[in-house]
C-alpha cells in the first residue's frame, strides 16, 4: 500500500502540472487576443486611410471667376469626420492658377488641387468708323466693349489698308491674360479730305509790359472730318518786355494735311502810371510799416523774399471760397491781418514784394478746374514760383518753386492744382535757389 506522504507529494505534482498548465493556456490565448486586437486595430487604420485618402479627389476645376467650391465639393462622399484646414473664402477665384486645399482626418492629412482655368473668351463688341484718309486709327477706335475678368489687349487681325479711300471689312480681335481670343468684324469708312480746319477766336491783343499772355485763352479749332487738328502758335517775334507791335501766326493742321493760318497782332505798351488813390496809398502804408520790421539791409534778395513770404503765411489766416477780384483791396485785408483765401494772400505777398522791390507775376490756375492763385518772383536773373498760401505744407511747401516741382506736385499729390497756362512765361532753372520747412508752428529757410 502507498503511504500516506507518497500520496501526498504525488497530489502536489499533480496540481503543480496542472497550475502550469493553466497559466500556459492563459498566457497563450492573452497572446492570441493582443495579436488579434492589434491586428484589428492596425485593419481599421488602413481601412480608414484607404477610405479617407481615397474620398478626397485629387483636383477640382474651376471656371475662373465663378464661385468657389464648398468643401464638400473636393470629397466623393459626404463626411462629418472629415475638416478643411484651407480657408476657400480667401481664394481669388479670378486669377488663374492652382491652389492646394488640405483636409484632415485624425492625425491623417491629404492635399487636393483647386484649378482655376480661364477657358473663356472676352465678350467683344465692336462698332463701325469713319475717319478721315491719311488719319490715325487704332483698333481702340472700333471697340465699344471688351468684357473679361482679366486684362484685355485688342488689336487687328490684319492691318487694314489707312491708304484707300472707301469702306473696308476689319478684323478686330480681344485676347484676355489667359490668351483666349475673340474676333469680330467692322466696317472702315476712310474719306477723302480736302477741306482745312477752321481757326476761330483770334484776335489782336494789347498787354503791357511783362505781362503774361494767353495766346490759346479763347482759341478754338474745328475740322469736318478730324475731331482733334493740330494747332501750333508761332510767337517767336513777340517781346513781351520791350514795347512795340508783334506779329503772332496761328496754324491748324488737320490729319490729311490740310492747313489753315491767322494772323494777329499783339501790342506790348509800357505800363500805364495809374494815380495812387486813397486805397493804394493805404495797401502801401501797410506794406511799407511790415517791411520795415520784417526786413534788415544786410539780408540777400533770397533771405528778403523768405521774410515776406513766411510774414504771410504766418499772419494772414486763410479761409476757403472767398475770391474777390480786386487786388488792392484784398491786400490791404491781408496785410491788416484779416482772413482769407488764396487771392487774399497773393495779392498781400505781391504788395509787400513790389515795395521790396522785387519783380513778381501774378499767376492763375487755368480756367474751369477752380480757383488758385500764386506769384512768380524774380531772384537775380532767374524766376521762381512762390505760393504764399499756408496749405499742404507738410505735403510741398512752395517757396522758390521750380516748375518741375510744381508739375510733381499736381502730378502726384493734388490733380491739376498747379495746372496753368506756360505760354509767354519764363522758365525756371532745374534746382530750386532755396527751401523752406515747416517745423514746430514756423517756418525755417534753408539754403543749398
Amino acid at each position: 500500500m502507498e503511504t500516506s506522504v507518497s500520496y501526498i507529494l504525488r497530489s502536489r505534482k499533480n496540481a503543480e502540472r496542472r497550475r502550469r498548465r493553466r497559466r500556459k493556456l492563459i498566457l497563450r490565448w492573452t497572446l492570441v487576443l493582443s495579436v488579434t486586437a492589434v491586428l484589428i486595430f492596425l485593419i481599421t487604420q488602413i481601412v480608414t486611410a484607404v477610405l479617407f485618402f481615397g474620398n478626397v479627389r485629387a483636383k477640382v476645376a474651376l471656371e475662373a471667376g465663378g464661385p468657389v467650391p464648398a468643401a464638400e465639393e473636393f470629397l466623393r462622399r459626404p463626411s462629418t469626420k472629415v475638416q478643411c484646414l484651407t480657408d476657400l473664402s480667401q481664394i481669388d477665384s479670378k486669377t488663374p492658377g492652382t491652389v492646394k486645399v488640405v483636409f484632415k482626418r485624425g492625425l491623417l492629412k491629404k492635399s487636393s488641387a483647386l484649378e482655376i482655368k480661364d477657358t473663356t473668351a472676352p465678350a467683344l463688341k465692336v462698332q463701325d468708323v469713319t475717319r478721315a484718309l491719311g488719319q490715325t486709327v487704332q483698333a481702340e477706335d472700333f471697340v465699344v466693349s471688351a468684357e473679361d475678368i482679366s486684362e484685355v489687349k485688342v488689336s487687328f487681325a490684319a492691318k487694314p489698308d489707312f491708304s484707300r479711300e472707301g469702306e473696308q471689312t476689319v478684323k478686330i480681335t480681344a485676347a484676355d491674360a489667359s490668351g483666349n481670343r475673340a474676333e469680330a468684324e467692322a466696317k472702315l469708312q476712310l474719306v477723302g479730305d480736302t477741306e482745312a480746319p477752321v481757326i476761330t477766336g483770334a484776335k489782336d491783343m494789347i498787354v503791357e509790359v511783362g505781362e503774361s499772355i494767353s495766346y490759346k485763352a479763347d482759341i478754338t479749332v474745328t475740322d469736318d472730318k478730324d475731331p482733334a487738328p493740330k494747332l501750333e502758335v508761332d510767337n517767336s517775334a513777340v517781346d513781351p518786355d520791350k514795347p512795340g507791335t508783334y506779329e503772332v501766326t496761328y496754324k491748324a493742321t488737320d490729319a490729311a494735311g490740310n492747313s489753315s493760318s491767322v494772323t494777329v497782332k499783339v501790342t506790348v505798351k509800357e505800363k500805364e502810371k495809374e494815380p495812387e488813390d486813397a486805397a493804394k496809398a493805404k495797401m502801401n502804408q501797410l506794406a511799407d510799416g511790415i517791411l520795415k520790421k520784417i526786413l534788415k539791409d544786410e539780408m540777400s534778395q533770397i533771405e528778403k523774399a523768405f521774410a515776406i513770404w513766411r510774414w504771410v503765411r504766418l499772419n494772414v489766416p486763410w479761409i476757403g471760397g472767398n475770391v474777390e477780384h480786386d487786388p488792392v483791396d484784398q491786400a490791404i485785408k491781408g496785410l491788416s491781418g484779416h482772413s482769407g483765401d488764396c487771392y487774399t494772400d497773393t495779392c498781400a505777398c505781391q504788395a509787400l514784394l513790389e515795395r521790396a522791390g522785387f519783380e513778381c507775376k501774378f499767376m492763375q490756375r487755368s480756367p474751369g478746374i477752380g480757383y488758385h492763385y500764386w506769384l512768380m518772383v524774380k531772384i537775380g536773373d532767374d524766376w521762381y514760383h512762390m505760393d504764399p498760401a499756408p496749405i499742404y505744407i507738410k505735403t510741398f511747401i512752395c517757396f522758390l518753386g521750380t516748375d518741375d516741382q510744381l508739375q510733381w506736385f499736381t502730378d502726384t499729390q493734388r490733380p491739376n492744382y498747379y495746372t496753368h497756362d506756360t505760354e509767354g512765361l519764363p522758365k525756371t532753372p532745374k534746382e530750386p535757389a532755396a527751401k523752406a520747412v515747416y517745423k514746430d508752428g514756423d517756418y525755417q529757410l534753408v539754403l543749398p
